[in-house]
């Protein structure tokens, strides 16, 4: 899976930071209800311990045709989960490191884009690409957060494909 391949290249730039995946392959709803079990272990190991288990739970999220993604997203922020979304997919993201794309993508095309450009080597990212990657990271966000102005001075929503929120997510790794 590509997603935790990146988000475990991006943590290991900041020793500081343990990333952790636990969940993969679930529609918005699922993730969320899954993340807040998490939350709660963790909420439960703070009380015991007097630690948490994890200092935040995030949950990484890609459009696609789910129609569960807004209330998903309404019932993480009020269960204090933060949500990095992804219009249409995460590849989107990736493909923001290496350059603009301003122009509406399906899922497809970015998976291919990603694939044709090396970030991706079927639907694993490139090995080779992981230093480039958090290199290149300034400039992704630069590009995603211009995105969502774009949308704005074209009268559209935030999260407007293309959109990607995971700098938000990113930044605080690094």
């Amino acid at each position: 899976m590509t997603e935790p391949e990146y988000f475990r290249a991006i943590g290991s730039a900041n020793p500081a930071v343990r990333v952790r995946v636990i969940a993969t392959d679930m529609t918005p709803g699922q993730l969320v209800d899954r993340a807040r079990k998490v939350l709660r272990a963790s909420n439960k190991a703070r009380r015991v311990s007097g630690s948490p288990d994890y200092d935040e739970i995030w949950c990484v999220m890609d459009t696609d045709a789910h129609p569960d993604l807004a209330e998903a997203t309404q019932v993480a922020a009020r269960s204090g989960i933060r949500t990095a979304v992804s219009n249409p997919c995460f590849e989107l993201w990736l493909l923001l490191h290496l350059g603009e794309q301003t122009a509406v993508i399906d899922r497809r095309r970015a998976h291919a884009e990603a694939n044709r450009k090396g970030i991706l080597e079927g639907k694993h990212l490139s090995a080779r690409m992981h230093r480039e990657l958090v290199e290149c990271y300034p400039e992704a966000k630069r590009r995603a957060e211009g995105l969502d102005a774009m949308h704005t001075r074209d009268g559209r929503a935030a999260g407007s494909n293309p959109s990607s929120h995971v700098w938000q997510l990113v930044d605080r790794l690094l």
